[in-house]
């Protein structure tokens, strides 16, 4: 699904289509004018879903189609476990690194080691279990966020994939 800034008065906006082999994601972030800065976009699951797999890994991967993408960098890519914090859901962050899967192909690899991601709530810095095996079992959602770009304007992403990595 997809998740723009609704507070604030963000007009920040994207849509999903969900194709044979990608999922699209197209929108357009724009400044938030009482803050003066710019909104965000989200494309996450939907739901609680099983991530339990990911504690045998070592960070996220997302595969996007270069050759078609046009993104605010750094995509951030983002988790939730379930953790709570204020009563409110905690999610961790991290920037991603683009590496090309090889110099032959137009597929990038948009990458982020576990020990990369920050908790936050709306934003803001929060103190939560560190992303070790057991709090990475618990992983109910995964996704992508214009957020740590901190800039505006459009973006295209053709996603191919979402992996756990297990080696470097």
């Amino acid at each position: 699904e997809t998740v723009d800034d609704p507070v604030m008065g963000g007009t920040s906006h994207s849509s999903k289509l969900v194709g044979p082999d990608r999922l699209t994601w197209t929108g357009e972030v724009e400044t938030v004018s009482f803050l003066d800065a710019p909104g965000f976009c989200n494309l996450q699951t939907v739901g609680l879903q099983d991530f339990s797999a990911l504690a045998d890994t070592i960070g996220i991967s997302f595969l996007v189609d270069a050759s078609k993408s046009d993104w605010l960098h750094p995509m951030g890519l983002q988790i939730e476990t379930g953790y709570r914090r204020f009563g409110i859901a905690v999610v961790y962050s991290a920037p991603s690194v683009q590496k090309p899967i090889d110099e032959d192909s137009d597929i990038v690899e948009l990458y982020a080691a576990w020990e990369d991601f920050t908790a936050s709530v709306y934003g803001q810095d929060v103190e939560a279990p560190a992303l070790d095996a057991t709090e990475l079992a618990k992983t109910n959602m995964v996704g992508m966020t214009t957020y740590l770009s901190h800039q505006t304007g459009p973006f295209h992403v053709e996603l191919l994939s979402v992996i756990g990595r297990k080696s470097r």
